[in-house]
């Protein structure tokens, strides 16, 4: 290597250049930095749609790679509106982590808004999203935690380069939802939503 560099001494130029070129690969390697990429799992179109998504340093783009380090995920914050013309009052969004099928299962972390309880869904003024109105799902210091223990029960979390992006259950104010279909509540089991039938 020391041989490489002597034989550019009396090229100023290119020397300056070789010697950027080496301290700039050197600081990307320090600096720990690798292509990341976040995918919308959502293909059939529903009643909300993800209009935004950044995290501590930078907007994302779905589908879009990016280079950033371990702390990608430092305040992840998907943004949500609700183009249904009812009030949400509950929302459950999934992180899949496809890398972690190498150990197992493709795990998933849930994150929450609301209640899937019945009561307090009539508060409408802590609960509800109305028509237009947007959400802030966002994965803070307490969050990020706890999804660090959940993934590192199979591998580190800075291994992770992919993730996920998936609407799993939204519930209105009428007691109905969607989770890829139109959906009641079962007046048998309060947990459980089960299909609407489509008028004839």
């Amino acid at each position: 290597m020391l041989n490489f560099i002597a034989a550019f001494k009396n090229k100023p130029v290119i020397f300056v250049l070789l010697m950027a070129f080496i301290a700039g690969n050197a600081f990307a390697q320090t600096a720990g930095e690798s292509e990341k990429l976040v995918k919308n799992l959502n293909l059939i179109k529903g009643p909300v749609v993800v209009t935004g998504l950044k995290n501590s340093r930078q907007t994302i783009k779905f589908n879009e790679k990016f280079v950033q380090g371990a702390d990608w995920l430092n305040d992840l914050t998907i943004t949500i509106k609700n183009l249904s013309d009812k009030p949400i009052t509950y929302i459950h969004v999934d992180l899949d982590f496809p890398e972690t099928i190498n150990t197992g299962s493709i795990m998933a972390f849930p994150l929450f808004y609301g209640t899937m309880s019945p009561e307090p869904a009539k508060d409408k003024k802590l609960e509800s999203i109305e028509p237009g109105g947007l959400l802030e799902l966002k994965l803070d210091e307490k969050t990020l935690k706890r999804l660090r223990n959940f993934i590192e029960t199979r591998q580190p979390l800075d291994n992770v380069m992919e993730l996920g992006i998936r609407i799993n259950l939204i519930l209105f104010d009428d007691d109905t939802g969607w989770n890829g279909s139109i959906v009641r509540r079962d007046p048998n089991n309060p947990r459980r939503f089960v299909p609407i039938e489509q008028d004839k």
